[in-house]
């Protein structure tokens, strides 16, 4: 499958096509939450191109991680956090559910905001399930995911 750009339309939509070593920050390190920095966590490599792509191109830094554990990891490396974590839930290695349950039960990134994106029918429950501000629907809308962003973003 394949998220594609649409021209002609405000939807990102799925076209078929033939089908780190966690390091703790010190404790006594400042961290520090910048307002144009967001953790994109997905694992099908063409959302994830489109949406870093879209994301770059409205201004946004964009960390990406493809799994759960990589977007822990990446988490646990750096100083200057994200303002948002845009988080894909269906994901091999750590799914986004165990992503949330760790981040929440880690107290330096637990106050990160989380915004759920998925194409499973029940993603009020998971949204409420992971504790998320907010959710997208796959195939996802650019001028929502924009909307979005900018809300968490400012």
């Amino acid at each position: 499958m394949r998220l594609e750009w649409m021209t002609d339309s405000r939807t990102l939509q799925y076209k078929n096509k033939s089908e780190s070593c966690p390091k703790d920050v010190d404790s006594k390190e400042e961290i520090i939450v910048i307002n144009k920095k967001i953790l994109l966590v997905e694992d099908d490599q063409d959302i994830r191109e489109t949406l870093i792509e879209l994301l770059e191109g409205e201004g946004y830094e964009v960390i990406f991680a493809e799994n759960g554990q990589v977007g822990l990891d990446k988490l646990s490396q750096i100083k200057m956090l994200p303002n948002l974590i845009l988080l894909d839930l269906m994901m091999p290695i750590k799914d986004g559910f165990q992503f949330c349950a760790e981040k929440d039960a880690n107290p330096k990134i637990a106050h990160l905001p989380v915004v759920v994106m998925s194409a499973d029918g029940h993603i009020r429950e998971n949204q409420q399930r992971v504790n998320a501000r907010a959710y997208l629907k796959k195939p996802l809308d650019i001028y929502e995911i924009i909307d979005i962003v900018e809300k968490y973003c400012v």
